[in-house]
């Protein structure tokens, strides 16, 4: 069984900082206007849902982390987890992109399986890259690496 963290973007993190900051500034600026006159206690009360709503946030988003074990990679954003049999992967090539993600970097890895009969991608920043892919077809003899990609050869799931 391999670990791996996510690799961190100072950007990417100030972009979820300041995103949350917007979020939680315009509903206090909305509500509090209206609500203050009848209520006294409300900007107290408005202040605590914004730190509440503050953390379910980073609920979902630390730890980050990735593990390969024998049969499947696991990943883990916060309280959300993915459990992907390596059975079903595709293939995972390297992206640039800033959606959110169980990744804190802007630099991913997206990765390609199925899930029933649908193809699914999930994007990934480990801070190995390059190690991570290479964990991956390691372990499974059907995956080979490409340059900076994963692509399928053999196995059961062969993509059309």
């Amino acid at each position: 069984m391999r670990h791996y963290r996510s690799k961190v973007d100072f950007l990417t993190l100030l972009l979820l900082v300041v995103a949350i900051f917007m979020v939680d500034t315009a509903a206090m600026a909305v509500s509090m206007e209206a609500v203050t006159r009848y209520y006294p206690l409300a900007t107290a009360a408005a202040l605590l849902a914004v730190i509440s709503f503050a953390a379910v946030l980073l609920l979902f988003l630390f730890p980050v982390r990735y593990t390969i074990d024998d049969t499947s990679l696991h990943v883990r954003s916060g309280v959300l987890r993915w459990c992907i049999p390596l059975a079903n992967l595709h293939g995972a090539q390297p992206v640039l992109n800033a959606w959110p993600a169980p990744a804190l970097s802007a630099r991913r890895l997206v990765l390609e399986y199925s899930k029933g009969r649908r193809v699914r991608r999930l994007h990934l920043s480990p801070r190995d890259p390059a190690g991570f892919l290479a964990d991956l077809s390691h372990r499974d003899p059907g995956l080979h690496l490409e340059g900076q990609e994963l692509v399928r050869r053999s196995g059961d799931l062969l993509r059309l």
